[in-house]
């Protein structure tokens, strides 16, 4: 991502959103004074270990969703956001509101999961029953074609497949809760899942193996625009 990004100028002022525990809001301070950085996330839990974890007094921080930023108009130079996006229901209000909170000429950088990203716990998933576990991520077409919508220009949008190896499944899922995740799918099951069904996801997912561990990708997208 780096080729399409600038932090130069000290003036700036950067918002991330969905700092999460803080991991981009810290790349981002060691090239910007925290007075010119606001993170936000929804979640005031994790503003909280964001603060623990970053020290840094002047550190603007904001509760709030990436539908409803909360930030005044047209108030950012740039506006990042690292594996965020996916959990949002509609891009296209994500993306209106991400513009509304640039400055004219203003840049907005995100990175975040395409469809085939956990395209093997999907299929684990399938063998136990017909219920939608995993998210089905928004494809780089229509990311591009929102950003669009939305009023964006110099729109670039890039893929990557990346695979990770883990010990368990059951790793793998709590490697996801600490990510933050969570079923947007409107046919997903309400309520808790059988032990019968996530046993049987497990068995399958089991079969995948390699001498690596249990794989599993991430789809990564990254995009790029100007206001």
């Amino acid at each position: 991502m780096n080729n399409h990004v600038s932090l130069s100028s000290e003036e700036a002022s950067v918002l991330d959103i969905g700092a999460g525990t803080g991991y981009l809001t810290n790349k981002i301070l060691k090239v910007m004074p925290p007075a010119n950085v606001v993170a936000l996330d929804l979640s005031v839990g994790m503003l909280n270990q964001t603060r623990a974890n970053l020290i840094q007094e002047r550190l603007g921080f904001v509760a709030a969703d990436a539908d409803k930023l909360s930030i005044r108009q047209a108030s950012m130079d740039k506006v990042f956001s690292n594996l965020a996006f996916q959990w949002c229901s509609d891009l296209s209000v994500t993306f209106k509101e991400s513009y509304g909170a640039l400055k004219p000429k203003g840049q907005f950088v995100f990175a975040t999961f395409g469809p085939n990203t956990l395209c093997e716990l999907k299929e684990s998933w399938l063998s136990a029953d017909t219920h939608t576990h995993v998210n089905n991520f928004i494809d780089h077409k229509t990311i591009e074609r929102n950003l669009k919508t939305a009023g964006f220009t110099d729109v670039i949008v890039k893929t990557e497949e990346i695979v990770l190896y883990y010990q368990s499944p059951k790793q793998l899922m709590l490697d996801l809760k600490g990510m933050g995740a969570h079923n947007i799918n409107s046919d997903r099951q309400h309520g808790l899942t059988g032990v019968g069904a996530y046993k049987e996801m497990i068995g399958s997912y089991e079969k995948l193996r390699t001498k690596e561990g249990i794989p599993a990708t991430f789809e990564a997208i990254y995009a790029y625009a100007n206001k």
